[in-house]
């Protein structure tokens, strides 16, 4: 049974290559590695910039353009994003977001994609993404059946191999990485058969077939033996799979890769963006401000069916309005426009955590302010963008006086700066801490609220403010001994964090709380290292949950916690308005 089931997902592969034409559009046509002019003010990504500390960009948003060194069809223009236009001469145009200049310098070099931009795929491209997606779930179904004993083997190959397929085809976060590790899979077959061709090896293996044949048959009439009848079983065996099997099976994939071109693409342009964290398409930006000078641009974040957010607050530094963005979110054609509106100019790009889910956006948010400077926690490990200024407990000059920070380091691969704004009296973080709320759980799908819940439930969010870097407080107790004095001793009335709820509304005397829990300060019930704090071991909130998740809201048991949350942790509603 096993054969049988190795050619269950084969025979998509087989046929995807059956086709010269098929193979060779898959690269250049293909949906994400789309062919279209950019200019390097906004996508400059691979062109020679200083990664160095302190290298600055020389002459302000010089702009190249990007040349393959082969012949690219004709594509469509892409739609330009709606910047704001000063409307009279002499009236400051906001630099927030600049729009892209012409090019004038040309490198030949290999264009990187705007995130941006939606390039549909050809019939061809995406019919090559679905075989090997194809193959990818009967790879997947093939080893589970294996795991499983065996027997069901070939079944689950063929029900995983029609899942993936459909699923390819479907406007969703799993149908792109589909489609992302179909492409992946077809560009390297295709690139390994660019590569034999190039070097001569297939016409080696070829001749060496040849060979081998030639002799065999010589050496079978040498000894009377007639292969007539062979030959014709074999010929008319593979007519029949021809005719039974690749042929319908093309034309199937013809058919369904047509209607996935047709259906694939974004629901709105203005919220596009291909991102390595879902959601991988297609994410909304909403704009609040809190009063004296703040405002947060916050999108979805989901991992694992767990949605925290992202948060990105951003302040204005003075009477002129130059913005200091903390912790830069994907730069979508909604997001543009929604900065445009605040009527500043970006001066400072600050990423000041080293979490992966802080770091992808910020070289093309940088793009698109480029007389802004960076100033992070420390240099990104994959040199992805620049850094102008590492951060440390003395603020820079630009926000000196306004704002205040302080430092918590932890291990090579964590390190966190949190600041102080004066005016709003906040505690700015990233994943110093957080909170969900009910509020917030109803605005999530129900299997996304189901999880969000119960997963904030466990690290002890749900309701309440958790920390979620009490162990590294825990494991390095002396290196940020300093980093906790300079933090209580801050008069601020409020906490804004990058995931979750803002602003939480808590004092000095709040997270001196939270810190003596895990032991961070003298008089808290200090754990083992590696025990974090933050986690509830009690059973019955997460049995309220499932109760509630079953049943309904109003069938779940309230727990005294739920009844009788304190005033310090909770949401400040009042403060925060929607902008529209």
């Amino acid at each position: 049974m096993a054969p049988a089931a190795l050619l269950l997902f084969a025979i998509p592969l087989s046929t995807a290559y059956r086709s010269e034409h098929a193979s060779r559009s898959l690269i250049s046509r293909s949906a994400f590695l789309p062919s279209f002019s950019l200019s390097a003010a906004g996508h400059s990504r691979n062109a020679a910039r200083p990664h160095r500390l302190g290298a600055a960009p020389s002459g302000g948003p010089s702009t190249v353009t990007a040349v393959l060194d082969e012949v690219k069809p004709k594509e469509p223009k892409e739609p330009e994003p709606e910047f704001e236009v000063a409307e009279a001469a002499g009236k400051r145009m906001p630099e927030v977001l600049q729009e892209e200049k012409p090019a004038t310098i040309e490198l030949r070099r290999v264009k990187t994609a705007d995130p941006t931009v939606f390039t549909p795929d050809t019939t061809e491209s995406m019919r090559g993404k679905l075989y090997a997606a194809s193959a990818i779930g009967g790879s997947a179904g093939l080893l589970a059946g294996s795991i499983a004993g065996g027997e069901q083997a070939p079944v689950l190959a063929l029900v995983f191999a029609a899942v993936a397929t459909i699923e390819a085809t479907r406007n969703t976060g799993a149908g792109g990485k589909l489609r992302e590790a179909g492409g992946a899979v077809v560009s390297a077959i295709d690139a390994v058969r660019q590569q034999v061709t190039s070097r001569g090896y297939d016409e080696g293996l070829l001749g060496a077939g040849k060979s081998f044949f030639l002799w065999l048959d010589e050496y079978l009439k040498k000894n009377d033996i007639d292969t007539s009848f062979t030959k014709q079983l074999i010929k008319r065996q593979g007519e029949l799979l021809n005719d039974y099997l690749f042929s319908p099976t093309h034309k199937a994939f013809t058919a369904i890769s047509e209607a996935a071109v047709a259906r694939v693409g974004p629901t709105d342009p203005a919220r596009y963006y291909r991102s390595s964290f879902p959601p991988f398409y297609e994410r909304v930006t909403v704009l609040r401000t809190m009063g004296d000078g703040v405002h947060f641009l916050e999108q979805p974040l989901l991992i694992g069916g767990v949605s925290f957010g992202l948060r990105s607050v951003v302040i204005e530094l003075n009477s002129s309005r130059d913005l200091m963005v903390i912790n830069p979110v994907a730069p979508t054609r909604e997001l543009i426009k929604l900065v445009n509106s605040l009527r500043g100019t970006v001066k400072a790009i600050v990423v000041p955590n080293t979490s992966p889910e802080h770091q992808p956006y910020v070289q093309e948010f940088l793009d698109r302010c480029p007389g802004a400077k960076v100033y992070a926690s420390r240099l990104p490990r994959d040199d992805s963008y620049r850094v102008d200024e590492l951060l440390s407990e003395e603020a820079p000059p630009m926000w000196k006086g306004v704002i205040e920070q302080a430092v918590l380091d932890g291990s090579a691969s964590f390190r966190e700066v949190v600041f102080f704004h004066k005016p709003s009296k906040s505690l700015i973080v990233t994943d110093f801490c957080a909170m969900v709320d009910d509020a917030y759980i109803a605005e999530q799908n129900y299997v996304d609220s189901v999880v969000t819940e119960n997963t904030a439930m466990i690290l002890g969010l749900y309701n309440q403010t958790g920390l979620l870097v009490d162990r590294v407080l825990t494991s390095y107790p002396l290196r940020n001994k300093g980093f906790i004095q300079r933090l209580l001793s801050w008069p601020f009335a409020r906490i804004v964090p990058a995931h979750g709820v803002a602003p939480i509304k808590g004092d000095a005397s709040y997270v001196r709380s939270l810190l003596q829990q895990c032991g961070a300060v003298d008089g808290g019930d200090r754990r083992p290292s590696g025990v974090s704090s933050s986690i509830n071991v009690d059973v019955e909130p997460l049995k309220d949950a499932v109760q509630r998740s079953i049943f309904g809201k109003e069938e779940g048991r309230k727990t005294e916690k739920d009844k009788n949350v304190t005033k310090a942790g909770k949401k400040e509603e009042p403060v925060v308005k929607a902008a529209k």
